[in-house]
């Protein structure tokens, strides 16, 4: 709402001298009041413009008009009022509103004498309302003006950040939740949904549900032109709707308002091109407030950013489909050479993924552990069977061969961009904690956290599984983990260590992520 304060919206200054040159020229008397009726500045012909209203000034005592009485009796009129004043005989008081646009700010008042010609006075002292009254409107404009830029910063500012948000989001759930926060927090309302199309396109369902009851959630499954998310679905148009009222009379009669979600509402849809994907709508919104034709705007805004993110997290979760599918068919190419070892690489897998969600690990990054682990003997394909089923321990000649397949397997994948990633996981997972490994030599923290999570789970399955060189074929629990920490700090990292006792000891590790040594007594 524009100012009402002439001394804000125009400025002292500016007030002071238009004035001083209307007294001056017209020789009047002015006093200026603000919205209230208060005397803010008054002005004489031969002392110039002052605030110090009501008292005396060479010699002379301003006209003691009841200002408020004035303020009241020309609230809204756009017309001048004229009565006697009460101080000086025959002196006529002229007294105008300034209400820009309509919105009333104040009024001038002037004292004209009987004895001169009042005529082009008079004309003088509107032209000076109308001057006032016009400075007041470009003001006004300004300050709109301001406040329209002001407002559009912010919600370029929060678009920005959301779709920075976005970016860090790889799945169509999370990314709606992400959306359901932002809107119900900037468009303040208390309850809110979101909805997705079924494969079968004529189902909706709800994946983010806020404010509502656990009986209404359950009724937030609509079909496609049901109610006012289906219709908004349908349309592929955003909705405001504030009263049942505004509904059309035949979906009124249909009940449009199927489920929870009834006015006062706001619904967009998410929608990618000509596709819609679902709808967001969020209703009731805090303190009684009203929706806005700028909520429906910002929310149609934020829709449209996170219906681009959940197509992105759909063919981003088709990528990863088609890339394990490939991962496990080379997978079976590795294990299908030695019969002994099959399921060695799914095994150190699963246990990999244990220890990296048991350290709190970003879900990419999770996601690139297992694949690493999937492939990290990917390097064994071309070794002569004789090597791999050998029953004795491998001669120097055929270990040699064998720690090559680190480095040649990160050489078979590296050149598959979208696997730049699971390089350092497959190429170091022979790599010690002291230094002693291979291919590198790498210690430490040097060794990539990969290559470190890999390296264990590796070993653990080495002991729980069948090797046809090792004379113990079983190793228990106990015992497997007895050997881990004695290696701890020397061939394996002590925190992927800790992190993999954890999981035993809280049931997160996979049954299947044991070796048949260990499944019986699992603790799952």
């Amino acid at each position: 709402m524009p100012s009402t304060n002439l001394t804000d919206t125009i400025g002292a200054e500016q007030l002071r001298k238009v004035l001083e040159e209307a007294s001056w020229r017209a020789n009047l008397s002015l006093i200026l009041l603000d919205a209230r009726g208060q005397a803010v500045l008054q002005s004489h012909p031969m002392i110039g413009a002052c605030s110090k209203v009501g008292s005396r000034q060479a010699g002379r005592r301003d006209c003691p008009v009841s200002h408020e009485g004035v303020i009241q009796e020309l609230a809204g009129k756009q017309g001048p009022r004229s009565f006697p004043c009460p101080a000086h005989t025959g002196y006529t008081v002229l007294a105008k509103v300034i209400a820009p646009r309509s919105f009333l700010c104040g009024a001038l008042l002037a004292c004209v004498s009987p004895r001169e010609d009042s005529s082009w006075r008079e004309e003088l002292f509107f032209l000076t309302v109308a001057r006032l009254q016009e400075q007041a409107e470009i003001a006004q404009d300004i300050e709109s003006l301001s406040q329209e830029i002001a407002h559009a910063y912010e919600e370029l500012s929060l678009l920005y950040e959301f779709s920075g948000e976005l970016t860090a989001v790889f799945d169509a759930p999370t990314t709606c939740w992400l959306l359901l926060d932002k809107a119900m927090g900037v468009i303040e309302a208390k309850r809110g949904a979101v909805l997705l199309m079924d494969d079968d396109g004529v189902s909706l369902q709800p994946v983010a549900v806020k404010g509502f009851s656990t009986e209404e959630a359950g009724q937030l499954r609509l079909k496609l032109g049901e109610g006012i998310v289906g219709r908004v679905v349908a349309a592929g148009e955003g909705e405001l709707l504030e009263e049942v009222a505004t509904v059309p009379q035949e979906e009124r009669m249909q009940d449009p308002a199927v489920g929870p979600i009834r006015p006062p509402v706001i619904c967009c849809p998410l929608k990618v091109r000509e596709q819609v994907l679902g709808a967001v709508a969020v209703t009731d919104k805090v303190f009684g407030k009203r929706f806005s034709a700028g909520d429906l705007k910002l929310l149609n805004a934020l829709a449209s950013q996170a219906a681009v993110a959940i197509m992105n997290a759909r063919l981003h979760g088709d990528f990863r489909e088609l890339l394990v599918s490939i991962i496990r068919t080379l997978v079976s190419a590795i294990d299908g050479q030695d019969p002994e070892t099959r399921g060695h690489s799914e095994r150190v897998a699963r246990l990999a993924v244990a220890i990296a969600r048991e350290m709190n690990l970003p879900r990419d990054e999770v996601d690139n552990i297992e694949f690493a682990a999937l492939l990290h003997d990917i390097g064994m394909v071309g070794l002569p069977p004789s090597i791999l089923s050998k029953r004795d321990r491998p001669s120097p000649r055929e270990w040699s061969l064998i720690m090559q397949h680190p480095a040649r397997g990160a050489e078979m994948v590296m050149h598959i961009k979208q696997m730049e990633k699971i390089l350092p996981g497959i190429l170091h997972h022979h790599e010690r904690y002291d230094g002693q490994g291979y291919p590198r030599g790498l210690s430490g923290n040097d060794i990539p956290l990969a290559a470190r999570i890999i390296a264990l789970a590796d070993a653990f399955d080495a002991m729980t599984s069948h090797r046809p060189y090792r004379l113990r074929s079983k190793w228990t629990m106990e015992e497997a983990l007895a050997e881990l920490e004695a290696t701890s700090g020397s061939q394996h990292d002590p925190a992927v260590f800790r992190a993999f006792v954890r999981a035993w000891r809280h049931g997160r590790l996979d049954r299947r992520a044991l070796g048949w040594s260990l499944r019986d007594g699992a603790q799952t």
